[in-house]
């Protein structure tokens, strides 16, 4: 079966709190570093039923044991290759 890398991706899946899915791209992506998909799997930790997450940058730096720094790096990649969006204005949450 082909994967569509154009589909949307849910990054928890709501039928049990207990684990989350991330999708096989995402540790496929040869320009993502290990911070960075560790990162990606901590917001998705954090993530709610509508696929937001609102982890502040020093909660995914102690969660995931990176700098903060990093994170922020880390995140802006993220953002960049379109794995996550950030939403402005009216609150913040990845």
């Amino acid at each position: 079966m082909a994967i569509d890398f154009e589909a949307t991706r849910a990054i928890r899946d709501i039928r049990n709190g207990d684990w989350f899915w991330i999708s096989k791209y995402i540790w496929h992506d040869d320009n993502l570093t290990s911070s960075d998909k560790v990162v990606y799997g901590s917001l998705a930790y954090f993530a709610n039923r509508e696929q937001t997450s609102f982890p502040s940058i020093t909660k995914l730096s102690i969660f995931s044991s990176l700098s903060n720094r990093q994170v922020y790096r880390s995140i802006k990649k993220l953002e960049e290759r379109k794995y996550i969006a950030i939403k402005k204005g009216g609150g913040r949450g990845f």
